[in-house]
């Protein structure tokens, strides 16, 4: 027999997925990002498991489109994915407005969508002459 769950569960505290953690949410005011633009930045899985981020991130121009840096003996290249941006002007923004967790969509847009990935580094080769 299969159970409906009821409008009482609403209620219940969120439980998080077996495997991930629950963040504390921060609170924002919408009016403070008035004229700002927001940028999507996908970090690989390098970065986040070191539990924290690089404090300064170079952003790719035009007339560098892909710029690199160095995280804990690591190498990252920065680029700008103009694809995936065209697609993220769809996505709805819900951000949390009060401490209780209560959500409003957000009306600006993702401005800019930037992707870190790691550089592979591949040994140089010594050619034997014979």
């Amino acid at each position: 027999m299969s159970s409906i769950s009821s409008d009482s569960d609403s209620d219940a505290e969120y439980v998080p997925p077996r495997g991930f953690k629950s963040l504390e949410q921060a609170r924002f005011e919408s009016s403070k990002l008035s004229g700002k633009q927001i940028w999507l930045v996908k970090i690989p899985k390098s970065i986040i498991a070191k539990k924290q981020l690089p404090k300064r991130i170079p952003v790719p121009t035009r007339v560098q489109p892909e710029v690199e840096f160095k995280y804990e003996n690591i190498e990252y290249a920065v680029t700008e994915n103009k694809e995936e941006e065209n697609m993220a002007r769809n996505v709805k923004l819900l951000m949390p407005v009060t401490k209780n967790g209560s959500l409003k969509q957000l009306m600006t847009p993702i401005s800019k969508v930037v992707q870190i990935s790691e550089v592979a580094s591949i040994p140089a080769v010594q050619s034997s002459s014979k």
